[in-house]
């Protein structure tokens, strides 16, 4: 059983953090100011998209974060709960 457990947990942490980096928008809008850098340069819009970035890096970092320290501590109870289980 622990070992079902432990692979559909391994299925679905691979899905999520894919998941996580192909719908972020911190990619995206460095994709999209990489590819526009010359117009943003004509139009004097650096400090915006600066902002923008920092903005699109907070939220990025933020869902990232949450998703190691929920990682984390599964797999901290589920050590536990093996230990107790086994141990």
């Amino acid at each position: 059983m622990a070992i079902c457990f432990l692979s559909f947990y391994i299925k679905k942490s691979l899905f999520l953090s894919n998941q996580i980096i192909a719908r972020s928008p911190l990619f995206a809008h460095t994709t999209t100011t990489i590819e526009g850098l010359s117009t943003i340069r004509a139009f004097n819009a650096e400090m915006q998209l600066r902002r923008e970035f920092y903005d699109h890096q907070n939220i990025n970092s933020s869902a990232w974060f949450l998703f190691v320290a929920t990682s984390r501590g599964f797999v901290s109870i589920f050590s536990v709960s093996l230990h107790y289980v086994f141990g």
